[in-house]
């Protein structure tokens, strides 16, 4: 320890001090008035002590960054510390032990030999188990590292069915909360399920992001679960309508917020350039929309150079001029959408876990109601979204479709009444004032009390769900709100009502009887009238 702190610099009275707090330490324990013998430490720090954590922080880091073979790679964290080795010529074989004069020795650091283990991924013939100084490391397939339970195949399954079992446990705890009569209200129950029964769900998901939408079909079963008991729903309430009440996001969506977050946070980190190099290759931008493969390598001077001549091309006389953009609150989930035209600015929120593409569409869909309405001659809209621009291209759309669809039934209602419809692609941040204006607009969107945009429900709606259209009918697209402080029993009976039954009838307008509603027979639903 005291030469890696020479190493670093400490030297001379602060360097002994260390020594001598560091070495011949002694104890004893005082308990009801007798006082045991007198013990001497030969290593460690005292547990709690104020130079403790940092002392042992250089440690494992002077452990980690020791030299390995051009294979393998140290990643540590606290006193947990994994050896990843990549693939080898000849199969898997234990990494060659040190020399005991070595540095990998000087550290001195114990091994706790009961808790090492060894894993082979998607390696199907395992070797003898490794030797770690006289004790076998044996091989298994599944192992809980710092909370996530990795397995052998990389499915993260185990970790599923872990998660899903603790996010059980913890709706009984919900469960019991919820009282029909004396029981804690839906506000109080939400805040519990976010902050501690959704918090496991979060834990771990940039692994979930690898997995597909089957394999979470677990966590989605148990989350709906914990949302049936906050709002006092039936067991046949459809998922769509059940987030839409609950004002939560599917665990998909959430996996790909989190994530999305994560990344970006990564990418903003110093020698993260290997990374962003991986981005950039992944992330192929479409040479019809820019002139330049990436604008993250502009400086801000070029980067504004390049927005101003790409607003003044795109510009064009007695054209509306429009400002759009989406904001996504990685930390809460909240989510807006606004535009900026002139001195109107209009805000929307969207439901927690919609994607940025989402709320940028939510964006140009708005700013083209808004042309709609009043205004004439050409519109421009400027977009600094590259996926909302593309998405826009695509014949037929494949995601996002009402959103999409409504915003191609503006554009030809305006190309109907001679209005021409440009959407320009800006770099963001790039000093523009309505840019920046619409970007400040859809942050402060994200904090508005209540939705005014649910993008699921208007999802579902233009698949043909018939739930989604009775609860669309009875909350007028979500945005009645129930009254705050009613009694639960009272605010579950409303909710009954406005989740609707397992189906609605369907009503023909030239028809006064009601007709069966095709997807009845498909969902196994009752037919009430």
């Amino acid at each position: 320890m005291l030469s890696i702190l020479a190493e670093r610099g400490v030297r001379g009275r602060l360097l002994a001090w260390v020594g001598h707090y560091l070495e011949g330490r002694r104890a004893a324990v005082r308990f009801q008035g007798h006082t045991s013998a007198i013990e001497t430490f030969e290593n460690g720090t005292p547990q709690g002590g104020v130079l403790s954590r940092g002392l042992f922080h250089l440690l494992v880091a002077k452990g980690t960054s020791l030299p390995t073979s051009r294979t393998a790679r140290v990643l540590s964290y606290a006193d947990d510390v994994a050896l990843v080795v990549g693939p080898q010529p000849g199969g898997l074989r234990p990494p060659a032990p040190p020399p005991a004069d070595s540095d990998v020795r000087r550290p001195r650091l114990v091994v706790n030999r009961t808790k090492t283990k060894a894993m082979a991924f998607r390696h199907g013939h395992l070797p003898e188990p490794f030797d770690l100084e006289g004790t076998p490391v044996p091989w298994v397939h599944t192992y809980k590292y710092l909370g996530v339970t990795v397995d052998s195949s990389l499915s993260f399954g185990p970790h599923i069915a872990r998660v899903r079992d603790e996010v059980r446990r913890r709706t009984n705890v919900m469960r019991a909360l919820a009282r029909t009569a004396g029981g804690s209200g839906d506000r109080v129950l939400r805040t519990f399920y976010i902050q501690g029964v959704r918090s496991c769900i979060d834990y771990g998901t940039p692994c979930l992001l690898t997995v597909g939408p089957a394999a979470l079909r677990p966590l989605e079963t148990a989350q709906n679960a914990a949302l049936r008991v906050i709002i006092g729903a039936p067991m046949w309430t459809k998922c769509v309508c059940l987030r839409a009440e609950a004002r939560v996001c599917s665990v998909a969506a959430r996996v790909t917020q989190l994530s999305v977050g994560h990344l970006a946070a990564l990418l903003r980190c110093m020698g993260a350039e290997q990374l962003r190099a991986s981005v950039g290759q992944a992330l192929l931008q479409d040479p019809l929309l820019f002139r330049k493969r990436t604008t993250a390598l502009l400086t801000p001077l070029e980067l504004a150079r390049e927005a101003d001549s790409r607003e003044r091309e795109a510009a064009h006389p007695g054209a509306s001029v429009y400002f759009t953009d989406g904001s996504v609150n990685h930390q809460t989930g909240a989510v807006g959408a606004a535009f900026v035209c002139g001195g109107v600015t209009a805000v929307f929120r969207l439901p927690d876990g919609c994607s940025s593409t989402q709320a940028e569409l939510a964006a140009i869909g708005g700013a083209l109601d808004h042309a709609v309405e009043g205004g004439r001659g050409p519109v421009l809209i400027h977009c600094d979204s590259v996926p909302a621009i593309r998405s826009l291209l695509q014949d037929p759309p494949r995601d996002n479709v009402s959103l999409l669809t409504s915003i191609l039934a503006r554009l030809a209602e305006l190309r109907g009444a001679g209005r021409p419809v440009k959407v320009n692609w800006l770099p963001s941040h790039s000093g523009v004032a309505g840019n920046e204006a619409a970007d400040g607009a859809a942050a402060e969107a994200t904090l508005l009390p209540a939705v005014t945009r649910p993008v699921e429900l208007e999802e579902a709606l233009a698949a043909g769900s018939p739930s989604a259209f009775w609860y669309s009918a009875a909350t007028n697209t979500g945005a009645r709100q129930l009254p705050p402080n009613l009694p639960r029993r009272e605010a579950s009976n409303i909710r009954r009502l406005r989740l609707g039954y397992k189906c609605a009838s369907v009503l023909h307008p030239d028809d006064p009887v009601p007709v069966e509603c095709p997807y009845c027979e498909e969902e196994g639903a009752e037919r009430v009238v």
